[in-house]
């Protein structure tokens, strides 16, 4: 038997876009308008923001299960959308990590950081999916590992 979870949230919007989320005890304003905010993001920003968080949390998590040392992580995300039919078609990432791990437990890290993220699967089944994880050395020096 598959084990499930449920993730909930409520929307509102009002007139003119003014919009927000409501999920646990969190509030997220968001663009709820016809055109595409300065100041808020829209559905695709929380998508993209969505894609970081997952890649984050997995880097925490296998910290743990590993473990691997690391000092801080970052990951900068960009969607591609399509007009007609309005769709995404491609996510890339980069996930940066400070780390001094070796080579191989760093290319250990990506493939379980993406193979076992719920975002992750989801975009890969949707639209391409492309990332690389860039390493930082202690001493500056750095390392790319593609996906």
């Amino acid at each position: 038997m598959m084990t499930t979870n449920l993730y909930r949230a409520r929307g509102f919007n009002a007139p003119g876009g003014d919009a927000k989320i409501e999920t646990l005890q969190a509030t997220i304003a968001f663009d709820g308008s016809q055109g595409m905010a300065d100041a808020v993001p829209g559905p695709a920003h929380l998508l993209a923001g969505s894609l970081a968080a997952c890649l984050l949390k997995n880097v925490e998590r296998f910290h743990h299960m590993l473990p691997f040392a690391y000092s801080a992580a970052s990951a900068d995300v960009d969607l591609e959308r399509r007009d007609a039919p309005p769709a995404i078609v491609r996510a890339r990432y980069v996930l940066e990590v400070h780390t001094d791990e070796p080579a191989s437990r760093c290319a250990l890290l990506h493939q379980n950081a993406r193979k076992f993220g719920t975002i992750t699967n989801t975009l890969a089944s949707a639209c391409e999916l492309e990332g690389t994880l860039r390493v930082v050395r202690s001493d500056g020096s750095g390392e790319e590992f593609p996906a």
